[in-house]
C-alpha cells in the first residue's frame, strides 16, 4: 500500500526593482512533479532570456506568457532548494534573484493486518521522507496515526515510524499518518487512507476488499516576502 507523499511548500519570493518571482504553481508537489516558476523582469524589452537554476545547473528556459515569464522544471528531491532565476538582457545586463523551495514527504505505508477485526490491534507503518540541505539535521519529535482526525498512536523519532492501536469501532475510517515538525522542519500530513474495521469473525467483503482507498489531501503553499533579488554575477 502506497499513498502519494503529501509535501509542504515554503516558497520565498522577490518583490525588488529587477526581478520579481512571483510564485510557483502547482502550490503543491513532490520530489519528481514538475512545477512552474512565474516572474516578471522591470522594463523588460521582450527580447531578453530567462532561466531557473539549481545545484549549478539550467534546469529550463522561460518562456513569455502576457506581462510574465513562466519556466517549467522537475523537483529533483525534498528538502531545502536553494534555486535561481536569471535574465540576461539583450543589452547583455545580468540578473538574477534567489528564492527557496521547502518540501517532504510523509506517507502512510501499510496497515497490518489490512483486514483487522473489531477490538483487536493493527499495527500502523509511516515514512517521513525530509532530505534537507540547508539544515542537515535530522527530524525530531513524533510521527502520530489519526483515525478520522484523532490521533489513536504515535512514535518518536529516531526510532522507526509504526506503532499499535487497538481498533473499537467499526465500519470504515479514515487513517493518516501526522509527523509533529520541529524547529527545523514543518509539520505534515499524510494522504488519508480508508479501512474496514469488521465485526469479530465477519467475513471480508467487496468495501473491505477495494480497501486502502488512496485521495489526495492538499496542504496550500505559504509564502514569504523575504527573498534576495539583485544583479550580480551568475554563479554567486
Amino acid at each position: 500500500m502506497r499513498a502519494l507523499a503529501l509535501l509542504w511548500l515554503l516558497a520565498t519570493f522577490s518583490a525588488y526593482a529587477n526581478i520579481t518571482v512571483l510564485g510557483v504553481t502547482p502550490n503543491k508537489f513532490e520530489p519528481g512533479y514538475t512545477i512552474q516558476t512565474r516572474f516578471s523582469v522591470a522594463n523588460d524589452d521582450g527580447f531578453g532570456e530567462g532561466s531557473v537554476w539549481l545545484d549549478g545547473e539550467m534546469r529550463c528556459q522561460a518562456r513569455i506568457v502576457g506581462d510574465e515569464f513562466r519556466c517549467a522544471w522537475m523537483i529533483p528531491h525534498g528538502g531545502w532548494l536553494r534555486y535561481q532565476v536569471r535574465y540576461r538582457r539583450s543589452s547583455g545586463e545580468q540578473l538574477q534573484a534567489n528564492a527557496e523551495l521547502y518540501s517532504a514527504g510523509l506517507e502512510l505505508m501499510r496497515i497490518q493486518p489490512s483486514d483487522p477485526e473489531l477490538g483487536r490491534a493493527a499495527l500502523f507503518f509511516s515514512k517521513l521522507e525530509i532530505q534537507n540541505t540547508q539544515v542537515r539535521a535530522a527530524p525530531t519529535g513524533f510521527v502520530a496515526v489519526l483515525r478520522n482526525g484523532v490521533e489513536i498512536c504515535r512514535s518518536v523519532l529516531p526510532e522507526p515510524s509504526h506503532c499499535d492501536a487497538q481498533l473499537n469501532t467499526r465500519g470504515i475510517a479514515q487513517y493518516a499518518a501526522r509527523y509533529s515538525g520541529d524547529a527545523n522542519y514543518p509539520a505534515l500530513q499524510s494522504a488519508p487512507v480508508s479501512m474496514l474495521t469488521r465485526a469479530p469473525g465477519a467475513a471480508n467483503n467487496i468495501y473491505a476488499s477495494a480497501l486502502p482507498v488512496l485521495q489526495s489531501a492538499p496542504i496550500e503553499a505559504n509564502f514569504f516576502n523575504n527573498a534576495d533579488a539583485s544583479i550580480s554575477p551568475w554563479g554567486s
